[in-house]
């Protein structure tokens, strides 16, 4: 019986990388998405986690670390790249969001 991952339909820069965990929240990753350029993550490579939103980056063995202020720094040097690991940072939290309507309304927070 194959596994689940080897299973999965992949789409265009989409790749099954090493399962490895969120260094912020612990949410198992297995896969990644190139927005950019339809290649496998390399070291220094930066990522947004789908569970937390929260910008990461690839080591040399292909496991994420958190973004550091000088990760940070660099990344904003390119306006076009920053852009789009804002959006994406956006559309995952409201991702999250609308995940958790319902105990976020219960708190009394009724927008992202």
């Amino acid at each position: 019986m194959a596994d689940e991952q080897s299973e999965r339909k992949l789409g265009e820069g989409e790749f099954l990388t090493k399962q490895i965990n969120c260094p912020h929240c612990g949410h198992l990753l297995d896969a990644c998405t190139d927005l950019m350029s339809n290649r496998r993550p390399e070291k220094g490579d930066a990522s947004v986690c789908i569970y937390c939103a929260e910008l990461c980056i690839y080591n040399d063995d292909q496991t994420l670390r958190q973004a550091e202020f000088d990760d940070c720094m660099q990344l904003q040097s390119d306006p076009k790249l920053w852009a789009l690991i804002n959006k994406t940072q956006e559309t995952a939290a409201r991702r999250l969001f609308d995940e958790n309507k319902e105990a976020l309304a219960s708190w009394g927070i009724t927008k992202p």
